[in-house]
């Protein structure tokens, strides 16, 4: 998993080969380890701007449905297009999306569903080709976002709107203008290709201010309204990551757009049938049904959206923080502990070895998550310029962080089963494939897994944060990836 922190200004570490220095000793040239504590930890207070996370889903299927303002009717809402979870329909509960997860997401973890109404032109009708979903949070600094509860609905935009919404825009691939609230009449051919050379895309954008209890919007009652200069309305005080979602179509080369149609409810005839209507585009609007799982919501507030990090679609299926983290030094610093550290420090360097130890608790389920990988994710780097490898050992789990020394320590291999990580002095988050270590420990019936690091040159020392730290370590359960539609 690929996650950077976007800071300006971010000092680069420096440590001395003087052992007092890295293990933090408050005398001496213990002067250069305080400041290195202070450049990282003011990473922790550098502007926030924007956090954020995509998804992206190809279309899954169309029905007269509708989970939220229809539920249990099957066939009496006008035709829909559900992206994500492939098993929605009008009888979908929120219990559905969890126990049936399949969808046509890149990220597999994502069981949400996501709909809108079909489109038609010149009599035909033309399914989208994908959506792509942003969750973003501005300014999280100074208004952060609580993590979507499961099975929370949101509706965006409205059938009834006869002209320009705030939550809705169009865009034309190929145009000179960007995204508009006032659909195109033509959209160029981009291309030649018969099927995509006219992309056209509607945006919605969902309200990000939630009442903190109403689960599910309905005709005449909210649940969740548009914030004002990233401030929600006492009523609506829950303030939520904004959904942005993008919907593409591939309309062949036919330019004309002024024919163009969305679905709206239809009439329902005497005889219990129905006859389908059909609206301008400014009736466009669309749906939302939360199906992250917990983890996956939780991570993305807390390690993106609150932090202001672009993770992308890097978002893990289910995480683990340290329970316990230590280093432990050498001589002369081997019967001192350094459990409460903000660091963690690794250093092969004669007279100054330093090794890291991380314990995380297992997922409860993690004998039957389907994930692709797993990594431990440690943020920091080199303390001087080079890049060089570092080793992750299992080791035995019974220590005890506020005791632990060099003394004391269980043994740390330097043989036998380990991941390995490739760094140079760049400040950032690091992944490290630990993938086969943590089968086998499920494999053994472990409820929890250590590892202690390693450097594996003479001439480098390392610097990470601790889970006392602002970036805490992780053991991420990476999920399945597709590759999406373009």
């Amino acid at each position: 998993m690929k996650i950077r922190l976007k800071l300006a200004g971010l000092a680069v570490i420096v440590c001395t080969l003087v052992v007092a220095a890295c293990n933090g000793d408050s005398s001496g040239s213990g002067a250069v380890a305080d400041s290195v504590l202070k450049n990282i930890a003011n990473t922790a207070s550098l502007p926030v701007l924007n956090g954020q996370t995509n998804v992206q889903c190809n279309y899954s299927h169309t029905l007269p449905d509708d989970p939220i303002l229809m539920p249990g009717m099957p066939g009496m809402s006008m035709l829909h297009d559900f992206f994500g979870n492939i098993a929605a329909n009008a009888n979908t509960v929120t219990a559905d999306l969890y126990n049936t997860p399949a969808n046509t997401c890149d990220n597999q973890a994502d069981g949400t569903s996501y709909w809108v109404p079909s489109l038609m032109r010149s009599g035909v009708i033309i399914p989208p080709a994908y959506q792509k979903t942003y969750y973003q949070v501005p300014n999280a600094s100074n208004y952060p976002v609580t993590p979507m509860p499961q099975g929370l609905k949101l509706i965006a935009g409205s059938p009834l709107n006869t002209g320009p919404s705030s939550a809705i825009t169009y865009f034309c691939k190929g145009a000179a203008t960007k995204y508009t609230s006032t659909p195109q009449t033509t959209c160029p051919a981009w291309s030649t290709d018969p099927v995509s050379g006219v992309q056209f895309n509607i945006g919605i954008q969902f309200p990000d201010c939630w009442d903190g209890h109403t689960m599910t919007p309905t005709t005449s009652v909210k649940n969740a309204v548009y914030s004002t200069n990233n401030v929600c309305p006492s009523d609506y005080p829950v303030r939520i990551p904004t959904v942005n979602m993008n919907v593409a179509y591939f309309l062949g080369t036919n330019t004309d757009m002024s024919d163009v149609q969305l679905s709206l409810d239809p009439i329902i005839n005497p005889d219990g049938s129905t006859t389908l209507q059909w609206g301008n585009l400014f009736t466009a609007h669309g749906d939302f049904f939360n199906g992250w799982p917990v983890q996956s919501m939780q991570y993305m507030t807390d390690y993106c959206f609150n932090k202001g990090v672009d993770c992308g679609d890097s978002i893990p299926m289910a995480y683990s923080e340290p329970d316990s983290d230590a280093y432990i030094a050498s001589t002369p610093n081997d019967t001192q502990n350094y459990g409460s550290s903000t660091n963690l420090y690794v250093s092969n360097i004669p007279g100054q070895q330093q090794i890291s130890m991380l314990r995380f608790p297992l997922p409860a389920n993690a004998s039957t998550l389907n994930f692709n990988a797993v990594k431990v994710n440690l943020y920091g780097g080199a303390t001087s310029s080079g890049a060089n490898m570092i080793y992750l050992y299992p080791m035995d789990a019974t220590w005890d962080e506020s005791t632990v020394t060099w003394d004391n320590a269980p043994a740390c291999p330097s043989t036998g089963p380990k991941a390995q990580l490739y760094l140079d002095n760049a400040v950032q988050y690091r992944a490290s494939d630990v993938t086969q270590l943590i089968k086998n420990a499920i494999a053994a019936g472990e409820t929890e897994v250590a590892f202690c690091v390693r450097g594996g040159v003479t001439t480098q020392s390392y610097l990470f944060q601790s889970k006392e730290g602002a970036n805490k370590p992780t053991l991420l359960f990476e999920p399945v990836m597709q590759t999406p539609l373009p």
